[in-house]
């Protein structure tokens, strides 16, 4: 019987193969393959944080690996193929399952980089906005291990390690961390770990005399739990 059986399975792998290479045949932008007891979808994909290259991905389609299963594959794999060949293709239509993607950008490091590209692409590189670059972004983003993947969790703990509540520190955390979690479409917001920070206006001394010009400077303070916002 064991024997039987395997004999079936391997007879119904055979079968898919032949039938994969006949949809594949009428697929002009997408790949549809077989792994293990599931189906996949391979292609070339736009970045799903709407910023840079193009990059070939690898889609879950759900669908198990039998002849319903191959019936649903096969299905979307022709309307992938159509959205894309369309330019019709968007990423919301295909992660509203949360079906498993493998990125080509997996780790903190690799989204950094193209973080740092992509940041000087609308920038005249200056000496001064170096600088700011380095002070409002690139020291914070050391805290980060590069090895690891990006998760909106492991940036929440590193902000919180390395600042104090209601703190600048605490909110240029947020602010760099923010910026790149859009940038990786990581849906979610920090806000919450920047609040009970401001700036507000220096008062003026008495001793300045009114015709002097007066130019207010920001200078921090820490506020009430009434006054507290939610920085953006």
């Amino acid at each position: 019987m064991m024997r039987k059986s395997k004999e079936e399975l391997s007879k119904k792998s055979k079968d898919f193969s032949e039938r994969l290479k006949t949809v594949n045949a009428g697929l002009e932008k997408v790949y549809l393959c077989q792994r293990g007891q599931r189906f996949y979808l391979q292609a070339t994909f736009p970045p799903k944080s709407g910023m840079g290259k193009w990059k070939q991905q690898e889609i879950a389609t759900g669908a198990k690996a039998d002849t319903e299963g191959f019936r649903k594959a096969k299905a979307k794999a022709h309307d992938l193929d159509s959205q894309l060949f369309k330019e019709t293709f968007n990423w919301d239509d295909w992660l509203k399952d949360r079906q498993p993607i493998k990125h080509n950008l997996q780790t903190i490091g690799d989204w950094l980089d193209r973080f740092c590209e992509h940041y000087w692409q609308s920038r005249e590189k200056t000496p001064s906005q170096e600088k700011n670059f380095k002070h409002d972004y690139l020291y914070y983003f050391h805290h980060l291990p590069s090895d690891q993947p990006i998760s909106l969790e492991l940036l929440r703990e590193t902000a919180i390690a390395n600042s104090k509540p209601e703190t600048r520190k605490r909110q240029k955390f947020c602010k760099a961390f923010g910026a790149l979690t859009r940038f990786a479409g990581v849906q979610s917001s920090m806000n919450d770990l920047a609040r009970g920070y401001m700036l507000q206006p220096a008062i003026r001394s008495p001793q300045t005399s009114n015709n002097d010009r007066f130019e207010p400077e920001l200078t921090a303070t820490r506020l009430t739990p009434r006054a507290r916002i939610i920085c953006n």
